[in-house]
């Protein structure tokens, strides 16, 4: 496998080699095959509705996953499905949150789009968040996309913290 990239760039093709090699970048010390898309079903997540035990991930489907949303205009609620999307596959056996969040943001580079995609650390918006998320994983709700989205229009950026700003609009 190839030396996973230190940072992303906008000319980066958004495919799920690219996907591959962020989390082999984010997961390198952690995961036992960091970049290695999983082979058998044996990822469980636990919610606040149960647990979710996704499939095996396909490769092609995966790749028409993402080629389908690059042919949008890149906008917030296109990042949050691409996000929502992986991260309901579970590709990989560790960091896949994190890995969908930065797929996601490349997404909107690759767009020109001037926003990114953050996923809130504080509550309330956190325990929100994580219960659409576990609505989006277990009942197949989607209403976490739209969440995720208006989230983010309300947002300016984050502090040194990692914590949002929000608009002062």
């Amino acid at each position: 496998m190839r030396q996973p990239p230190r940072c992303m760039h906008p000319w980066e093709p958004l495919d799920v080699q690219f996907v591959e090699r962020i989390n082999a970048n984010l997961s390198r010390t952690a995961a036992l095959e960091p970049g290695v898309l999983r082979t058998a079903q044996n990822i469980m997540v636990r919610t606040a509705l149960g647990s979710y035990v996704p499939p095996v991930p396909n490769r092609d489907e995966l790749a028409s996953v993402i080629a389908d949303i690059q042919a949008t205009d890149g906008t917030l609620t296109d990042a949050s499905r691409l996000f929502a999307v992986l991260a309901k596959a579970q590709p990989f056996g560790d960091g896949n949150k994190r890995t969908a969040l930065l797929a996601a943001n490349q997404l909107l580079m690759i767009k020109g789009c001037n926003q990114v995609l953050v996923v809130p650390v504080d509550d309330p918006d956190r325990t929100e968040f994580n219960t659409l998320l576990g609505e989006w994983y277990v009942n197949g709700n989607s209403d976490v996309i739209r969440w995720l989205a208006d989230y983010n229009n309300n947002v300016d950026g984050l502090d040194r913290f990692g914590h949002a700003v929000p608009s002062e609009d």
